[in-house]
Order: structure tokens, then sequence, then C-alpha cells
């Protein structure tokens, strides 16, 4: 192997964070600082990747401005956004993370290390990190104990293989609402399939 192409190799990513946004310049900035913070401690490279999803205010420059690649899906739809992020994406292992979300400085490391161990996919729990009213949480609390019980993912953090993933044809593009609960269901079932061929 010559000497560039080893150079080439060791700087691909070995994971993608893919964030879909509409229109969220006021959140993007407290997401991506939280997320390169994260970053710079794990002793991996990975890569970021903003979609702006036909957005009107300054979604892409906020993201350039931190370091993200940006690609632009003119259609106003979170799968076809996250299935166009994870078209650019470099690596193996996808992480797709909402605009408006911070997340625990172990969550990606976790992630990636139940990647590693051969977890087709995962998700995990979700919390608000300001008072909410009453409904809100009970609203949360129901979503939680369903996620829980059947083993589904919110949209908000989800991380998958891209060999699952594009197995089973991303996102499904025909769902404007509850297309991570979909993707769960079809990465479970990929991952039971999967298992059973290499007994």
């Amino acid at each position: 192997m010559h000497a560039q192409e080893k150079t080439q190799i060791q700087k691909l990513p070995r994971y993608s964070v893919i964030i879909p946004a509409y229109n969220e310049e006021k959140w993007l900035p407290q997401t991506l600082q939280n997320l390169k913070s994260i970053m710079e401690v794990l002793d991996l490279p990975g890569e970021i990747i903003v979609v702006d999803n036909n957005s009107t205010d300054l979604t892409s420059k906020v993201a350039r401005a931190y370091g993200a690649r940006v690609v632009f899906e003119d259609k106003n739809q979170i799968s076809r956004a996250r299935n166009a992020g994870a078209h650019i994406a470099k690596s193996n292992y996808f992480i797709f993370l909402d605009a408006d979300i911070c997340i625990p400085k172990g969550l990606l490391k976790t992630a990636l290390q139940k990647l590693d161990a051969g977890a087709c996919g995962g998700g995990t729990v979700i919390t608000f990190d300001r008072p909410t009213g009453l409904f809100s949480r009970a609203i949360l609390g129901i979503w939680t104990a369903i996620s829980l019980r059947f083993r589904l993912a919110a949209g908000s953090f989800i991380y998958c293989r891209r060999d699952a993933f594009e197995d089973i044809g991303g996102f499904s593009e025909r769902l404007y609402a509850a297309e991570e609960i979909r993707l769960s269901s079809d990465l479970k079932k990929w991952g039971k399939n999967t298992t059973d061929l290499l007994r």
C-alpha cells in the first residue's frame, strides 16, 4: 500500500452524525457546540453532516461555521433529509441527531461501542432540559414506556450500521411521521434475519 493511500484511509471517519435541519439557526449552535465538544474527546475520527431541508434562515451558514458538511434537500420531509445525509456520509456508522438536541457526554461513545460489538442499531430515551407542563411530561412518559417495551428508537437520537440502513432502504419516504418507528422495526427484523443466517 502506498503512503498516500494509507493516509487517505486513516482520514476516513469512523462515524457520521447526520442532522436534519429546517430553519434551525436558533438551536443549531448549541447542538453543534455540544456535539463537537463530545467528539473531540473521543479517540475516533468522525464527521458532522447537516442537511438543510429547504430552510429560509441561516441554517446552512451556521452549520458551516461549526465545520459541518452541508447538503441541501429541497423537499420538506425529515425522512428525505436524513436519507440525503446518509447518502453522502463517508463512514459505516450513522448517528441521526435532531437539530435541537444536546446529548450526554457518554451517549455517543456508548452507541459506537454497541455498533462495534455487533449491534445493527439502537437509540435512547429522551428527557426535557427545561421545565415543561404536565401534559408534555405525560406524553413523554407514555412514549418512553412504549419505546422501552417494544424497543423503538426516538427520532432525536438513532444509530445504525450503514449496511443495515441501506439493506432496509433507509427511512421510508412514504411517511411524514413515525418514520423512526418504521426504521426501528425494520432494523430489528434485519438484525434477526442476519443473526439467523449466521447460525
